[in-house]
């Protein structure tokens, strides 16, 4: 059932590691085999014993333990009388086959991941297990410049000892730092072929070498402007030189690893840049709102939307119509025209009210502006809202103040004509007085002059008014007020009518302008 081999050519005895013919007879062909595939090559060895044929792809481990990706196809052979003696098996190397397509199919999950916006140290793990994959004598790390620090963080390192990642975890950028502290200083390779003897890894050669690593070839990963963003070693655990294909497998996995990183930058250096804006945008009073132009949906609306209309900010992410509801009524019309209209604008700048569930009628001010793509196509819409409520208010008093002001002028010029009026008739009334012998006659005179009196302190009141001046203010005794009054009423009321005073009890006396009470 396992058959004995009776010819076999050079490339077969090399794959099986044996120099020759009787070498490789030193364990049973199906031994060579490894297990897993074991049954299924004895099937297909029965079968073509048995006149058939057939093919099979197994592992098959050589004499020295490397191990192959074989696959065979197989045919009986036979004898004069038609009877199978022996089988001819035809087999192929596809070792190399099998890795380049499984290094091929590596890459493209590395990208895919990239793609998708992968951490870094995912991505950069996945990265070095495919390499390692395709060359298994090769350890592989990457280590992150830290610009701030000057130092090296690590990234990944997948097969390295976890002590030794963490003893090179932050080491220093600069010169006879090992191979990769050395690279990104000089931001071009370190080819160290012995640790043991090279002063490039003086202070770290017993770290090195307690796990065993004899060689490190680092390269640095540099970005567009050839700033170093990382390195790129590979250990060895024998001294020497990377070989041609060593290199084409570094080149190969820099330029990914590049990829990778400076993507990553971008990305971050993207976020810290909307971090930088939302601080801005959020701690403004205003609403800071964007659009896009092809799907009319809110793309950003500023906190300061729930606060100024009263609603939810998923509600205008879900319909971005809904922020019209809040218009007062006599203003929708215009505003919903100028939305409508607006795609054919470059922008717009709006005066509306709105009605607050809360606070009534506040008025905005909406400013909008086109913004363009690389291609110069209208990419969307960017606005700036402004509450002009207290604004306004502070306009109100402003322009009632300047009626105010405007009124005091006419009262000044209105008092200043009736005070011409009144001076003539004070002189008058005081001259009266004294050729008057009625007690009536007295008392009207004297009623006049009081009337008089208080219509020149009204009239000095109005030029006070009108200057921004204060009145003065007095002790007034109500009784004495109560009856001057009565006094006026009486001499100017018809005689059929009849005035009493009536005041209960002593009044405290009152600190006020006697004018005007």
């Amino acid at each position: 059932a396992q058959g004995v081999l009776s010819e076999m050519n050079r490339a077969g005895l090399d794959m099986l590691e044996a120099p020759r013919l009787e070498d490789a007879h030193a364990q049973p062909l199906l031994d060579y085999v490894e297990p897993e595939y074991r049954e299924a090559y004895a099937a297909l060895h029965q079968r073509v014993m048995g006149g058939g044929e057939g093919s099979i792809e197994f592992d098959l481990r050589g004499l020295q333990g490397r191990i192959r990706r074989l696959v065979t196809h197989a045919v009986p052979l036979r004898d004069g009388d038609g009877n199978v003696e022996a089988l001819l098996g035809i087999t192929r190397d596809i070792t190399e086959q099998q890795k380049r397509a499984a290094l091929a199919k590596g890459q493209k999950d590395v990208l895919e991941m990239v793609a998708c916006g992968a951490p870094i140290d995912q991505t950069m793990d996945k990265l070095l297990r495919v390499i390692e994959s395709y060359a298994p004598d090769m350890l592989c790390s990457v280590l992150l410049v830290d610009q701030e620090r000057k130092c090296l963080r690590t990234c990944a390192g997948p097969r390295l000892h976890p002590e030794y990642v963490k003893g090179t975890d932050g080491i220093k950028i600069g010169e006879a730092m090992g191979s990769c502290g050395t690279a990104a200083f000089r931001q071009k390779p370190v080819h160290v072929e012995d640790i043991n003897t090279d002063p490039l890894w003086a202070k770290f050669r017993p770290l090195a070498l307690q796990f065993g690593l004899k060689a490190c070839w680092s390269t640095p990963i540099l970005d567009s402007k050839q700033n170093a963003l990382a390195t790129f070693a590979v250990y060895y655990r024998e001294p020497g030189k990377p070989s041609e294909e060593h290199l084409r497998l570094i080149e190969l996995v820099t330029h990914l690893a590049a990829i990778c990183l400076i993507r990553s930058k971008a990305e971050n250096e993207l976020i810290a840049s909307e971090w930088r804006f939302r601080r801005v945008i959020e701690s403004i009073d205003e609403i800071f709102w964007m659009r896009d132009a092809q799907s009319g949906k809110i793309l950003y609306v500023s906190p300061q939307y729930e606060e100024v209309w009263g609603q939810s900010r998923e509600r205008i992410y879900d319909s971005p119509s809904t922020w019209l509801e809040r218009i007062h009524p006599d203003d929708r019309q215009r505003m919903e025209k100028v939305v409508t209209n607006s795609d054919s604008l470059e922008g717009y700048d709006e005066t509306f009210r709105i009605i607050h569930p809360r606070k009534g009628i506040r008025w905005l001010r909406s400013r909008a502006y086109t913004y363009r793509n690389n291609d110069g196509e209208v990419g969307g819409r960017v606005g700036v809202v402004t509450d002009l409520t207290d604004q306004k208010g502070m306009e109100e008093q402003l322009f009632r103040a300047q009626r105010l002001e405007a009124v005091g002028t006419l009262a000044g010029g209105i008092a200043h004509d009736l005070n011409n009026i009144l001076a003539p008739i004070l002189v008058a009334c005081g001259m009266l007085k004294i050729g008057l012998e009625k007690e009536s006659d007295r008392k009207m005179v004297e009623t006049l002059d009081k009337s008089a009196q208080r219509g020149a302190s009204i009239i000095r009141k109005l030029l006070d008014f009108s200057r921004g001046s204060v009145g003065t203010v007095s002790e007034v005794v109500p009784q004495d007020l109560v009856s001057e009054v009565s006094d006026l009423l009486r001499e100017t009321s018809p005689r059929s009518i009849k005035i009493t005073e009536s005041v209960e009890g002593n009044l405290y006396p009152l600190r006020a302008d006697p004018s005007e009470i």
